[in-house]
């Protein structure tokens, strides 16, 4: 069932956090960033926790959630045929496609980390990596 509220909310901590970084385009429609949200926190489930809810809630979740739904919304948006195409960054579709392949990146390296975590949980080593010079 879609998001059709606010408080339906499980890992963004608000609608106000969508998007991420740059101007607010959907500050009118928050039933777009709602479908955005929707889709974002139950792909985070997906991915690290397959499918189920997560207990503890940390900022790299958020962070996760948040620029996946960023990135949902400005990929939406990338389309020069969108209805939004001329609302974003003064119709560069161009900058938008740069700043959703930003949100998508941070989407990815948070889930990676977030993996790569639960993976380290219960060796009771500590993994350390140091570069060569």
């Amino acid at each position: 069932m879609p998001y059709e509220s606010e408080s339906d909310l499980k890992y963004i901590s608000g609608l106000d956090a969508i998007p991420l970084t740059g101007p607010d385009a959907w500050s009118d429609t928050p039933q777009e960033k709602l479908k955005a949200a929707d889709a974002a926190e139950g792909l985070l489930e997906a991915r690290v926790n397959s499918g189920l809810p997560l207990d503890d809630v940390e900022s790299i979740h958020r962070t996760a959630a948040t620029a996946y739904a960023s990135y949902i919304l400005l990929s939406g948006v990338e389309h020069p045929n969108s209805a939004r195409s001329g609302d974003f960054y003064s119709g560069s579709n161009e900058d938008v496609a740069e700043v959703a392949s930003e949100m998508k990146t941070i989407w990815e390296d948070a889930v990676q980390g977030i993996i790569n975590a639960s993976a380290d949980e219960g060796t009771n080593t500590a993994t350390l990596n140091v570069p060569d010079f």
